[in-house]
């Protein structure tokens, strides 16, 4: 099973990268293939980039998990996001006892906060209404 890692890396000490690792060695040792976007670089280390490579590799993969941290990331809020439209299954990392568990997420809100960072960006209304596109 391919699992993608998601979380907070912008602004963080060496971009989250402890976290990343830490958590894509514990699932790897339990028989996951984890895509950890940490260990990824691209020219510049410029976030389009980065999210453009990630984006891809998410939409290949059977589950996503969240690390901790995740909602205050505009990027892993666009990874949730994508994953919950293409019906990827979305867990939450818990470090108390080191397991996954399945998210309760609220896309909603999800997309209205992505509305707010991201400034002039408007959510369609079909999907604040739970439409499919």
């Amino acid at each position: 099973m391919r699992i993608y890692l998601s979380g907070p890396m912008s602004g963080l000490p060496n971009f989250n990268r402890e976290q990343f690792h830490a958590v894509a060695n514990e699932l790897c040792s339990r028989g996951f293939d984890v895509f950890n976007p940490a260990e990824q670089r691209v020219p510049g280390d410029d976030w389009a980039l980065y999210m453009r490579q990630d984006i891809c590799w998410l939409t290949v993969s059977d589950m996503v998990v969240l690390l901790p941290g995740w909602e205050t990331s505009r990027g892993a809020m666009i990874e949730t996001f994508l994953a919950s439209v293409l019906n990827i299954p979305i867990y939450i990392w818990s470090w108390t006892d080191g397991q996954i568990f399945p998210a309760e997420i609220d896309i909603q809100s999800v997309l209205k906060s992505l509305g707010t960072s991201m400034g002039s960006f408007r959510v369609p209304e079909m999907l604040l209404e739970g439409e499919q596109p």
